[in-house]
């Protein structure tokens, strides 16, 4: 299994990505906590946000995108590596950029 590459923010978005799911009533609270074992197990390398943030807020200021988001895509750049989203907005902002920047559904797998 390979390691993937996330910026430290990842867990807490995947937690509210869950919770939402089930207070949406799409998720069972079962499915919610064996989702946390199955993320809490897989195997990342997290980075720091700190060397991230000046290219996050500029990012932020010449695509209209949060610092959240800025910061996903400046380590994105500072790793050489496509940038994958389900984020449409995200998506859509950085389409005519010179960014690497895929539609998750459509990346192809090697």
């Amino acid at each position: 299994m390979s390691v993937r590459n996330l910026e430290k923010w990842y867990y807490i978005e995947m937690a509210n990505i869950l919770w939402k799911y089930l207070r949406a009533g799409q998720l069972t609270a079962s499915q919610v906590q064996e989702a946390l074992t199955f993320l809490e197990g897989y195997p990342l390398w997290v980075f720091s946000n700190v060397p991230l943030m000046r290219e996050a807020v500029n990012l932020g200021i010449a695509y209209n995108l949060t610092a959240y988001d800025g910061s996903y895509v400046a380590l994105a750049k500072r790793l050489d590596a496509p940038l994958l989203t389900l984020d449409r907005k995200l998506f859509e902002a950085l389409a005519t950029s010179s960014l690497a920047v895929f539609w998750f559904d459509d990346f192809p797998i090697p």
